[in-house]
């Protein structure tokens, strides 16, 4: 049942009169405090039934109790300001009211669970049709602990896969610390994964495509009006078939991007097609949204690994979690790891060897005060190993460490 008080009758009797249009039981509640006694189905009130000088912080508990209570619900509202900040607390669907008028087509696609027909018109478009005809992989890069240097080996690696003419996604889920957008100088508050969620949570289900940032988009609101003209050159020189999705990095940290499981899963299912690589950046905390899933959809992920033994411990026990919860297609990637020593003995205790050891590389942190993409020559070209494994090139490193010695006897 779908149970209906917004405040103005002539509203209530539209939405009944669509919902029961599409088959929908729809039922109109009394009055406003009605709406606390609703305990189960589905609930389309407005923000005008809280008044007075708390009507916020009423809204907020309200919401609370419906969330505790598992009642969905649609929230019509003139405050974009608190659609934000309730997105962002993982409150949704809400329907904005734009010059005192509302899409019921927004309403109708909330509780019909459908795409709107804006999408399914851009969906018919034939230059769409066929960019969705590429055959995408998905890479994940992760390590245990953040600063374990996988957003700057996952912005090097993109930026080269780009240049050698391939169609490349940046996809980072860290709202609280986001950095791929600051490190490649390209950013702004109108494409990033805010404003998607903050879309999906009015009922407006748009492509997340519609929400991906890149250079000709950028330049485009950018490059004559300078308000960001320190960015103009790096972002120049980025290739043109690099695109990025991340948080916004113009919001608050104190403030973070919220995510549900079901928002990181499509997300993942509407690129795919779009690219021939989507590199995922996955957020270390296994708690994550966006963790499992991006472990799940990845066709294969790669773990970082420092020299640190607590790291090392914690790597270890959850990279066996993984394999046996989602297959053998993890491959190691060691980074900052001094000595050949310190190396075989990771090696001995992970009984696995690394697809590559990077480097330590000073010039890393000096370019990115540049937004350059770029280490020293030896980073370089362990990059370009990388890339060249994506192709299916074989750059197996010489084995160290003395299981591996055992494994080479065989």
């Amino acid at each position: 049942m779908i149970y209906i008080y917004t405040g103005y009758e002539q509203l209530n009797q539209m939405i009944k009169s669509e919902l029961l249009a599409q088959n929908k039981e729809a039922n109109i509640l009394s009055n406003a405090n009605s709406i606390y006694e609703v305990t189960e189905g589905f609930l389309i009130f407005s923000s005008f039934l809280f008044t007075g000088e708390n009507e916020k912080k009423e809204m907020d508990q309200f919401l609370e109790k419906l969330q505790r209570t598992h009642v969905e619900y649609i929230c019509i509202t003139p405050q974009q300001e608190w659609i934000r900040e309730w997105a962002k607390k993982g409150f949704k669907h809400f329907i904005l009211i734009e010059n005192e008028e509302i899409r019921m087509d927004d309403v109708l696609n909330i509780i019909l669970d459908r795409p709107t027909l804006k999408i399914q018109a851009s969906m018919n478009n034939p230059t769409l049709q066929r960019r969705r005809s590429l055959d995408t992989k998905y890479l994940g890069f992760w390590s245990i602990k953040p600063g374990m240097g996988v957003s700057t080996f996952l912005c090097n690696a993109g930026v080269k896969l780009a240049k050698q003419n391939k169609k490349v996604l940046l996809l980072e889920w860290d709202s609280m610390f986001p950095s791929i957008g600051y490190r490649l100088g390209l950013f702004d508050g109108k494409h990033n994964l805010d404003e998607y969620a903050i879309h999906d949570h009015m009922g407006k289900k748009d492509e997340v495509t519609s929400f991906v940032l890149n250079k000709k988009k950028w330049l485009e609101l950018y490059a004559k009006d300078g308000s960001k003209k320190e960015f103009v050159d790096p972002v120049q020189a980025l290739p043109e078939s690099l695109d990025l999705l991340v948080p916004n990095t113009e919001s608050n940290p104190w403030e973070p991007l919220f995510l549900d499981l079901e928002q990181c899963k499509r997300i993942l299912d509407q690129v795919d097609g779009y690219y021939d690589y989507v590199l995922i950046d996955i957020p270390s905390e296994l708690i994550h949204s966006a963790t499992g899933i991006s472990m799940k959809k990845a066709d294969q992920v790669f773990v970082f690994l420092d020299g640190n033994s607590s790291h090392l411990s914690l790597t270890s026990k959850v990279m066996n979690m993984l394999r046996k919860e989602f297959g053998e297609k993890y491959s190691l990637l060691f980074n900052q790891i001094a000595g050949d020593n310190l190396s075989e003995l990771i090696q001995d205790v992970l009984e696995t060897a690394p697809l590559l050891e990077l480097p330590y590389d000073q010039t890393l942190h000096l370019n990115s005060f540049d937004m350059l993409p770029k280490g020293n020559s030896e980073y370089e070209e362990k990059v370009h190993l990388f890339t060249k494994y994506l192709a299916g090139e074989d750059i197996t490193e010489k084995p160290k460490g003395f299981f591996s010695r055992l494994v080479r006897r065989k």
